[in-house]
């Protein structure tokens, strides 16, 4: 047997071993996509278990958000009569208010969302100043119920199972975040003068 009678063994051998390769291949690469695509699934169904989970907290912030936005709210004058807005009653209502929401926050699995819950929370305890200080609203009856509202509206949107709060929202957590920061820088110099 001559070398030229093994070429076409050689060959078909070859090429025997490069469709095995070749479906080796295939079969890795499908293999690989189910892999990552029971890896979504599996994060969706955990996303989805945590989302139901907390559900009970994130009822909680909804209506500690929306009875800050209703105690806020000025009075109808066509309603039934109403205690007069009071600041320190207000404020002392919050205080303690504010460590529920905060308890309540921290179970809320969507990192991002529990920034935005805090910096809210933290606005409404610094109402009085972002009106005095920055000129936030016209007064601290009109701060809160807008801090109110804007909570309500971005736990709602959670709970509605909405993937991100709507552009509005998150443009007024970033006007929000940026007069927390220059209250904090004055309140700051104010401390050190």
């Amino acid at each position: 047997m001559e070398f030229l009678d093994l070429i076409p063994i050689l060959l078909g051998s070859a090429l025997t071993l490069a469709g095995v390769g070749i479906s080796e291949l295939g079969q890795s690469r499908r293999a690989a996509r189910a892999e990552r695509a029971m890896e979504r699934s599996r994060e969706e169904v955990r996303r989805a278990e945590l989302w139901q989970i907390s559900l009970a907290p994130a009822t909680r912030i909804r209506d500690s958000f929306a009875m800050v936005a209703r105690a806020a709210t000025p009075e109808d004058p066509w309603g039934p009569e109403e205690d007069p807005w009071d600041e320190e009653r207000f404020d002392s209502w919050w205080y303690s208010e504010e460590q529920q929401v905060s308890r309540d926050t921290a179970l809320i699995p969507s990192i991002e969302l529990r920034k935005d819950l805090a910096l809210v929370a933290k606005g409404v305890t610094y109402s009085w100043a972002l009106v005095a200080k920055v000129g936030y609203r016209a007064n601290q009856q009109e701060a809160a119920a807008d801090l109110g509202r804007l909570g309500f509206d971005l736990i709602s949107s959670w709970m509605r199972d909405e993937r991100g709060p709507e552009a509005d929202l998150k443009n007024a957590i970033v006007d929000l975040e940026a007069q927390l920061v220059e209250v904090h820088r004055i309140l700051t110099a104010e401390l050190e003068t």
